[in-house]
């Protein structure tokens, strides 16, 4: 499996199992921060890396998958919650300093305005190495507590950008649900 379609799929997975994370109406961005880094944690673990915290004493990165035997990070992503934190976690994740040996990059956003989004693309698609691939990912609407949002996913690399989205939705218990409805052709 190459790195676009493992992307993809970690994406897929976040969403299929959204749900599980418990994410209620009443909840704040700091609950959801902690349940996807728990995830990401859980999932990096069970594929057998060692999974860090906060690796790299100058640039702390909040989550990287390390292989075993390796002193460097297979995977590194960084989580936010706010459209102001974009720009610096954006640069703070292309700098070479911080992830030139990283294969796998991967920004999670709780909520981005469609122009930040665009430019978060952008910036991943002239900013990274020929051995490095990008999943972006979003909560993309225009106002962070009203809503409507979508969230939006895109796989950069050498070979360009494939992307898709997905539908968040509240359910009658007041917990929050996406619903993977990706139908483009060049996604996988």
């Amino acid at each position: 499996m190459n790195s676009r379609i493992f992307l993809q799929r970690l994406f897929e997975g976040y969403v299929l199992s959204f749900r599980k994370l418990s994410w209620h109406t009443t909840s704040n961005y700091s609950d959801i921060t902690a349940a996807e880094l728990g995830h990401f944690s859980e999932l990096g673990a069970k594929l057998g890396y060692l999974v860090r915290r906060e690796m790299n004493w100058h640039f702390p990165r909040d989550l990287c998958w390390v292989p075993f035997g390796s002193k460097e990070a297979y995977l590194y992503l960084e989580r936010e919650n706010k459209d102001s934190r974009c720009k610096h976690t954006i640069e703070k994740m292309l700098n070479p300093a911080n992830s030139k040996e990283v294969s796998l990059l991967v920004a999670s956003f709780g909520f981005l305005r469609p122009g930040s989004f665009d430019w978060a693309k952008e910036q991943f698609r002239r900013g990274l190495l020929s051995h490095q691939s990008a999943l972006l990912y979003a909560w993309v609407g225009l106002d962070e507590n009203m809503g409507p949002f979508t969230v939006n996913a895109a796989v950069i690399d050498v070979d360009g950008v494939v992307e898709c989205r997905a539908n968040p939705s509240i359910d009658e218990g007041g917990f929050w649900q996406i619903n993977y409805e990706c139908e483009h052709a060049d996604w996988r």
